[in-house]
């Protein structure tokens, strides 16, 4: 092999190495509404994708329980059309963790929200909605003492990122609420 093509090699070497360690840290769990009853999953993660979706009733009674186990991201439509008015925990259970995305299927209201790691330091919350309610964001830590809260009132959705590296304690867990209902929750 000439020079060049030695050099050459070694550089796209560094530059897909790079390139595949800033890939290998993306990672996107969504549960997205389409309409007032579908709802969209979207999970992008690098390499083989095995998770557990499982939806509970208010009780904690499991109304669906699926097993996915695809080699690549993907997405699918989840329907609660056929169920009931009320609140609902949509799971999505992988090797990192659980994430839980509250869904309240009602004749007037339509709100979700998500919580999205960004990094092991940030959070970015998302609440989307066809009517919004007044919604807090509270972040507690181990012993559940509220160590930070966020009031939010506006008329349409909204997202915002969170630096919990600011909040002096471990093993938190950021909730989302709206009217005493919760929308979501995730450990960090």
């Amino acid at each position: 092999m000439n020079r060049f093509t030695k050099t050459t090699m070694v550089a796209l070497a560094i530059v897909a190495g790079s390139t595949s360690g800033a890939i290998a840290q993306k990672k996107s769990i969504k549960l997205d509404p389409v309409t007032k009853d579908l709802y969209r999953l979207t999970y992008i993660n690098r390499g083989k994708c095995n998770i557990k979706v499982e939806v509970l009733d208010r009780n904690g009674i499991k109304l669906l329980s699926e097993q996915i186990n695809q080699k690549k991201s993907f997405t699918k439509p989840y329907s609660f059309s056929n169920l009931e008015f009320g609140e609902y925990s949509f799971k999505v259970i992988d090797a990192e963790g659980e994430y839980i995305t509250k869904v309240k299927r009602s004749e007037d209201v339509f709100m979700v929200a998500r919580i999205k790691k960004l990094g092991e330091e940030k959070a970015e919350v998302i609440v989307r909605g066809e009517f919004m309610e007044p919604v807090s964001v509270n972040i507690f830590d181990k012993n559940n003492v509220l160590v930070f809260d966020d009031y939010i009132d506006r008329e349409r959705g909204f997202s915002r990122v969170y630096d919990l590296s600011n909040v002096k304690a471990e093993d938190l867990t950021i909730k989302v609420v709206a009217e005493n209902n919760l929308l979501a929750t995730a450990e960090f």
